[in-house]
């Protein structure tokens, strides 16, 4: 026999620590999860390409944290601000959103877990009609968070009202405005 035999197996799905298999590629997003105390204000934004283990790793720091898990794909009909008064959250699967070419949700679930975040930690600073720009330009906001927000904000309003059609670019650009908006702060 010249082939390879294949089994049709089911395949199975482990997602705890003790499945994680540890190497020296993925060793450090290891530590900066267990490490998840010392967080700059207490997020993180882990990326990397697919089959890297980023998911394997939220279910662990969610498992070990309480934290509540949220696909993208459910962003738009969730309640951000009850998500985060709950405590930890991880969303998950933004970058597959965009690695689909869905960059216009994935760029839009980036602004929804901004204002989630904004209104888990202040809710004063906002009212149900609350715009993009008008939160953008809180002066309470920290310069950094403020700069940041708007940026996700433009690249959701080209796509919205521009009627333009977003590409990677747009979500790298908004993607690292996110990250820049995570580690601000803006606490009380």
């Amino acid at each position: 026999m010249t082939g390879q035999l294949a089994f049709d197996l089911p395949a199975l799905v482990a997602l705890k620590r003790s499945d994680f298999f540890v190497s020296p590629v993925n060793a450090l997003a290891l530590a900066a999860l267990d490490g998840w105390r010392d967080w700059p204000q207490g997020k993180m934004v882990l990326v990397g390409p697919a089959g890297a283990g980023k998911t394997h790793l939220a279910h662990i720091w969610a498992g070990e944290t309480g934290a509540a898990l949220l696909p993208a794909t459910a962003v738009a009909g969730a309640d951000l601000p009850a998500f985060g008064a709950r405590g930890a959250l991880v969303v998950e699967d933004a970058d597959r959103l965009a690695a689909q070419g869905d960059y216009a949700e994935a760029v839009h679930l980036l602004l929804k877990r901004s204002f989630g975040e904004i209104a888990a930690e202040r809710p004063d600073w906002l009212s149900p009609a609350s715009t993009a720009r008008e939160i953008g330009a809180l002066p309470a906001l920290p310069e950094r968070a403020r700069s940041a927000f708007s940026t996700i904000a433009q690249v959701v309003e080209r796509s919205l009202f521009g009627l333009r059609i977003l590409a990677e670019p747009d979500w790298l650009r908004a993607r690292s405005a996110y990250a820049d908006f995570a580690l601000a702060g803006f606490a009380k």
